[in-house]
């Protein structure tokens, strides 16, 4: 990451869209609907990048994590998700 940021990467899109393709550097990968099932095992005290596809879920994500208990300063959505990052950081990766 940029500026030797290293935030804990939260993929929140499924299984299979991450076998099509996926970010160089990923933690865990949960689907955006089942973040109760992730949020104890995310660290509190390091920055989150959440990422999905195009940015919808990723924000959906983020807003269930404060609900249950984390703090909003130290999560961030992936605007445009993987599919901006393809085009503005890494064009070898495919789209879908």
């Amino acid at each position: 990451m940029q500026g030797g940021w290293e935030p804990f990467v939260l993929d929140v899109r499924t299984a299979r869209e991450a076998e099509v393709v996926s970010l160089p550097r990923v933690d865990a990968q949960q689907p955006h609907r089942q973040m109760a099932g992730i949020v104890e095992t995310l660290p509190r005290e390091r920055d989150i990048l959440v990422h999905c596809k195009a940015g919808i879920r990723s924000a959906a994500a983020c807003e269930s994590l404060v609900e249950l208990g984390l703090e909003p300063a130290r999560l961030y959505s992936l605007e445009g998700g993987i599919v901006r990052w393809a085009k503005d950081v890494d064009p070898s990766l495919p789209l879908y």
